[in-house]
């Protein structure tokens, strides 16, 4: 696991991110007090890979023409989608980035928690032989899976 001290600037960053594109987009995904977490981890996992001298592109939220199916990192060629979430697992529903890495914040915005990666290949082996859970919504299906079921990031940096 990578653990990465959250700066106070980065938290009030995130939210105004946030509100910046409650403004501009199409529907409501799901209304929840911490929905900038997933902003706050991408903003915080960029300034780590920067200060690591990890070269990388960090493909910014906030961008006209990025769409919900961008990844969120490009890096060695490889897009990644980074779950931020302050839960123990990870949520996802149909993997079409190479990688997705699993990152956790605590209450209190104080440090993100990168502690495991997995690629699209092996979350649809999950999904076919169910390692993955599946929780159902209405029409809609999620899958969760643990981080102990993952690569441990620093296998990606090293």
């Amino acid at each position: 696991m990578v653990r990465i001290n959250i700066n106070e600037e980065e938290v009030i960053l995130a939210k105004q991110m946030r509100d910046k594109l409650d403004t501009v987009k199409k529907y409501d995904k799901i209304k929840c007090a911490n929905n900038y977490i997933g902003i706050l981890g991408e903003i915080v996992l960029d300034r780590y890979l920067k200060e690591q001298s990890i070269p990388h592109t960090w493909v910014q939220f906030l961008k006209e023409d990025k769409g919900w199916n961008e990844p969120d990192f490009i890096y060695d060629g490889k897009t990644i989608d980074l779950k931020t979430t302050r839960g123990e697992e990870m949520w996802f529903q149909n993997p079409k980035h190479d990688i997705y890495i699993h990152a956790r914040i605590e209450e209190g915005d104080t440090t993100l928690d990168v502690d495991g990666l997995t690629t699209r290949g092996i979350m649809n082996r999950m999904i076919v032989d169910g390692r993955a859970d599946v929780v159902k919504r209405g029409s809609r299906s999620d899958y969760v899976v643990s981080p102990m079921k993952m690569i441990p990031i620093t296998f990606l940096w090293r």
